[in-house]
């Protein structure tokens, strides 16, 4: 959560970037598994909890949605290999890392484009 909570700290600097983020996040969670994750009006711990939470429901029990979830996200499989072989213990925040990671780029390219 840590890692998670550190990277949002320091790519989100102002409270626009923090809802475009928020309403990406809603927005690849429903197409995937028809929830949104964030309330919109979360902070950064929230959204980071709220997400970790959503993950492990969804790997406990929808586990064929997650694959569908990171697809639409666009996190490469060997992203996620690589990064869960060296933390296979703690697959529900690598994964949150990943995604908000992706999902801030998402919103970081928009915004400069």
């Amino acid at each position: 959560m840590e890692k998670s909570i550190s990277l949002l700290n320091t790519e989100l600097t102002n409270k626009a970037l923090l809802d475009q983020l928020i309403q990406q996040l809603n927005k690849d969670f429903y197409r995937a598994t028809q929830v949104e994750v964030v309330p919109s009006d979360a902070s950064i711990f929230e959204i980071v909890a709220n997400l970790e939470i959503q993950l492990k429901l969804i790997v406990d029990q929808h586990p064929t949605k997650l694959s569908t979830l990171l697809y639409l996200i666009d996190i490469p499989e060997q992203e996620v290999h690589s990064n869960l072989k060296e933390n296979p213990d703690q697959m529900i925040e690598v994964l949150t890392y990943l995604i908000l990671k992706r999902e801030c780029l998402k919103v970081y390219f928009r915004n400069k484009l």
